[in-house]
């Protein structure tokens, strides 16, 4: 709502706007002597439409960029406000120029992969995102989502429409996304001997080892009598997206080939130490438990 005020003196005129922002528009100017009392009149009339147009630049202006606000890459780790298990993250990157890169796990045949893809474009209207291009399987999308909130470093979106192949699955659930710079990959470079942390903090080893390759592949290891048993059978990917840590594992003895999918949480990088935590559901249950791990150089 605008309200503006006018006040007349012998020599001169004040108009005052405030608008529904409560950013009040000042505007004054000298009426001279040679102004005559029709001209004033004149200029009297023209003000609500003078006002009016100033008040329309200023709510032009007072509208959110979330063209801006989203640039980044968000992960997603609460639906509905719950939080999900680390497996079911998923990974959104905005571009300037309209691209998106998803990544995310899927459900294969043969097991749960974590796949990725830039062939996705988006738009904005209003406060609604709309993305549309082909996931990793080679499914069409069609996705609709309203912005609920929005900040530096979080984003609240609920489902409009999640359109697959041509079939709408949406529930219209509520999804929670953080953003996150990405932890350098040379952080896991090298072999690391895996551990888990119980509640009291005491180290169980795992008698397994991981060995991180600078070309985004890992090698696994199992401690057997006569040592570290280098696993010959598997062929294996991962990758850092934000502070999560994404292991792709392909057993190649298998015909066809099995999957195995597990995502972290980076909780702490130092010196030779990195602590990773993960949700799973609990069997036959919603509910959840967290695991805690502790990578140890090796």
């Amino acid at each position: 709502m605008q309200k503006y005020y006018f006040f007349q003196t012998k020599n001169s005129c004040l108009f005052f706007l405030v608008t529904r922002h409560f950013s009040p528009v000042l505007i004054y100017y000298i009426c001279s002597d040679f102004f005559s009392n029709q001209i004033i009149r004149q200029m009297k009339k023209m003000l609500p439409l003078l006002l009016m147009f100033i008040a329309l630049i200023s709510c032009d202006r007072s509208k959110p960029d979330y063209k801006s606000e989203l640039q980044g890459k968000w992960i997603c780790n609460e639906i509905n406000y719950l939080i999900t298990p680390t497996n079911e993250f998923f990974v959104m990157d905005f571009f300037p120029n309209n691209n998106l890169f998803l990544a995310q796990e899927y459900d294969l045949t043969e097991g749960a992969k974590w796949l990725e893809t830039n062939s996705f474009t988006y738009s904005i209207d209003e406060e609604t995102i709309n993305i549309n291009g082909t996931n990793a399987l080679g499914e069409d999308m069609d996705l609709s989502m309203k912005i609920k909130r929005v900040g530096s470093n979080h984003l609240d979106y609920q489902e409009v429409r999640t359109v697959v192949n041509g079939m709408d699955i949406s529930e219209g659930r509520i999804f929670s996304l953080y953003k996150k710079e990405d932890v350098s990959a040379e952080n896991f470079l090298g072999s690391w001997e895996i551990m888990q942390i119980l509640k009291t903090d005491s180290l169980i080893p795992s008698k397994h080892k991981i060995d991180f390759k600078a070309d985004g592949s890992f090698d696994l290891y199992n401690y057997e009598d006569a040592g570290w048993v280098k696993n010959e059978y598997m062929s294996n990917h991962y990758y850092v997206h934000g502070d999560i840590l994404i292991l792709n594992k392909e057993y190649i003895e298998n015909t066809p080939p099995h999957y195995e999918h597990r995502s972290f949480t980076i909780s702490n990088i130092s010196g030779e130490n990195i602590t990773l935590d993960n949700f799973e559901r609990k069997a036959g249950s919603s509910d959840l438990q967290g695991f805690r791990h502790k990578l140890i150089r090796n």
